[in-house]
């Protein structure tokens, strides 16, 4: 009867082994895509803007102005801690420490920032839609995105908005 038992309890903990070596956690990776090309509409401060951006995660960020028309063709190139501004045949450059931190580029700058060294917070998540919170120092932004690639991006304290469309991953 004793060896009986054993032997139900040895198969027991072998098959209970087995079962949970089988089951393997499953890690739902939550971590925004950066590096991307996409149209944008965007409205800061009563003005609207229009025009492409890309991004990546080491930090490059470029933005082209197709509106308004007064600043169209407006390229602002962002990386190694400086910001390159060019239009038409004009080129300048300035280090990022230098430059106003509420300008409509600069802002952007710093959300990505943000949004690269992963201090977004998840506030709501839903099969549609995810919605995160980063602080920046102009606020709160939210971000929402959607399959982990970026919607919009909304700072309600300085009237910004960003929507994003025709967004291409870059690999």
């Amino acid at each position: 009867m004793c060896k009986k038992f054993l032997k139900i309890l040895c198969v027991f903990f072998v098959l209970t082994f087995f079962i949970l070596s089988g089951c393997e956690s499953v890690e739902v990776d939550n971590s925004l895509k950066t590096d991307f090309s996409a149209d944008f509409n965007a409205t800061y401060r009563g003005s609207e803007y229009k025009g492409k951006i890309s991004t990546n995660r080491q930090g490059v960020l470029n933005i082209e102005i197709t509106y308004p028309q007064t600043i169209e063709g407006l390229s602002v190139r962002y990386y190694s801690g400086e910001m390159h501004i060019s239009r038409e045949n004009l080129d300048s450059s300035a280090d990022e420490a230098y430059l106003p931190s509420t300008s409509f580029p600069s802002v952007l700058k710093s959300v990505f920032d943000g949004i690269n060294s992963d201090r977004a917070t998840i506030v709501s998540i839903s099969k549609e839609e995810c919605s995160r919170t980063l602080k920046v120092t102009m606020g709160n932004s939210v971000i929402k995105s959607r399959e982990n690639i970026i919607e919009q991006i909304e700072i309600e304290a300085i009237d910004f908005c960003i929507n994003f469309s025709n967004v291409s991953l870059i690999e």
